[in-house]
């Protein structure tokens, strides 16, 4: 950024950026990136298998981990927890707390998108072949 007082160019901060070739202002980083110190750099995506919802990160750890057994399948640059998405045979659990990826009882499928269904339904009976009974 060029400080018109000082005559001189100043990098941006931690968490800024900027995106022009002639930088007149420095931005945040967007939400899933980061920068951890002063420079002239852009931001860095945080990497697979993290997020980050707001702008302005100043450090990794500002990326938030996936919860377990979710991954945003090999994608950086993530900005919401949705793009978490369960491992296969898992789906994720809602109406809780913390949202968690959860093994599909073995009286079910689980599709790519996470969805469980009872094999056979509608017609399936409802006794899991683990013993519970849904």
């Amino acid at each position: 950024v060029f400080d018109a007082t000082t005559q001189r160019c100043q990098p941006c901060l931690k968490g800024e950026e900027c995106r022009s070739e002639v930088c007149r202002t420095c931005t945040a980083c967007e939400p899933g990136y980061y920068k951890a110190f002063v420079g002239t750099e852009e931001c860095s995506a945080c990497p697979a298998n993290t997020y980050r919802v707001e702008d302005g990160a100043t450090e990794l750890s500002a990326c938030l981990p996936c919860q377990t057994k979710a991954s945003t399948r090999g994608l950086a640059g993530q900005s919401s927890r949705d793009a978490c998405k369960c491992d296969n045979d898992h789906y994720l659990e809602v109406g809780v707390e913390e949202p968690a990826c959860v093994h599909c009882p073995k009286a079910a499928l689980c599709e790519a998108d996470g969805v469980c269904l009872l094999r056979g339904w509608p017609e399936a009976k409802l006794n899991c072949s683990d013993g519970q009974r849904l």
